[in-house]
């Protein structure tokens, strides 16, 4: 389907009941996996690396209409949904501001391929290591300052922290395993050596999150009510913010470029000798790998917790638990943006 100038950036959306368009409630039931899966398969779809300004401004100008209650003639709920989703692949959620194509979630899988692919090469030497876990390491801080929870701004100190961190406990545990292999890898499976890289990116990542986002855990991000009304900053909502992220996108989500082609090449080596026959079909085999296995499991690991999180009044500070919204009734509960 073509909407302004480009076609339908979400297949699941073309597909699916349009329900009635909101500005502020989600086009996917976010209280289900399959909900949140839909809504996460357009936020990494590469597609959406290709919305133009034009485009961009089209969706914008269209959302301001129904803002102002003058939706043009002939203008449908599936329209603005698709203009929504137009809006949010391109701009912060917190910002409003555009996040460079190649630090947004779309742009994600096609920059790791290569980047798996560099730290997944077989008796790699110590410069294409430290090389790949550099570029890697370069590449996650960017994303994670792009993508964060932005109620809470890093200084450039923080960010510069956090690289240094991130690159230098990656090559610390990759470099120290590479020894290891060098000097007991004769008693260990060949395997062993293939997945090395995943603890490093896993221990890498997790601490560049970490120190990238320490103020959300420290200052808070910011919490809303059921009306939109903002309340102030949580450090609580922060930690469970940083917390679940780091699991998601730093512990689980690398299985599946950095475990899953090792242990299916190592797979049919095993049962097959199409590749000893074949060699060169190591390195296209190992790609396609990468591709289908981030393919399918980034979307499924970020659909893991909703983005935008609710949380009990009673687990955050006092001063958040006895508040009244405009109606005169205690607020229960509370959303903040979890980030991705």
């Amino acid at each position: 389907a073509e909407y302004m100038g480009v076609t339908c950036l979400i297949s699941p959306m073309a597909s699916s009941p349009v329900p009635a368009f909101s500005l502020s409630k989600p086009r996917f039931d976010q209280s289900t996996f399959s909900g949140r899966w839909l809504t996460m398969m357009h936020v990494v779809n590469p597609m959406n690396l290709f919305i133009s300004d034009k485009t961009l401004e089209d969706a914008l100008n269209l959302l301001d209409h129904f803002k102002k209650g003058s939706v043009p003639a002939g203008v449908t709920d599936a329209d603005l949904w698709r203009a929504r989703a137009v809006k949010e692949a391109v701009l912060h959620p917190d910002t409003g501001e555009k996040i460079p194509a190649v630090v947004r979630m779309a742009a994600f899988i096609p920059a790791n391929v290569p980047i798996c692919a560099g730290m997944l090469l077989p008796n790699a030497s110590t410069l294409t290591t430290i090389f790949w876990q550099w570029v890697n390491q370069s590449y996650n801080v960017a994303v994670n300052y792009a993508n964060r929870n932005a109620s809470t701004e890093q200084s450039n100190a923080t960010i510069a922290t956090a690289y240094v961190m991130a690159t230098g406990t990656a090559l610390a545990v990759s470099l120290t395993a590479k020894k290891m292999i060098a000097k007991h890898g004769h008693k260990w499976p060949p395997l062993a050596g293939r997945v090395i890289p995943y603890f490093a990116v896993a221990a890498a990542g997790t601490v560049g999150l970490l120190i990238i986002r320490a103020k959300e855990m420290t200052e808070g991000v910011t919490i809303k009510d059921a009306e939109g009304t903002s309340h102030g900053l949580s450090p609580a909502a922060g930690k469970i913010a940083v917390a679940k992220t780091a699991v998601t996108r730093s512990i689980i989500f690398p299985m599946a470029p950095m475990l899953v082609p090792p242990l299916i090449l190592d797979l049919i080596r095993r049962s097959t000798t199409v590749l000893q026959r074949n060699p060169r079909l190591a390195v296209p085999v190992e790609l396609a790998t990468i591709i289908v296995s981030m393919g399918i499991f980034l979307p499924a690991v970020m659909a893991a917790f909703p983005q935008e999180e609710s949380i009990p009044a009673s687990w955050l500070e006092p001063q958040y638990r006895a508040l009244k919204d405009s109606k005169g009734q205690q607020i229960q509960s509370f959303t903040f943006n979890r980030g991705l």
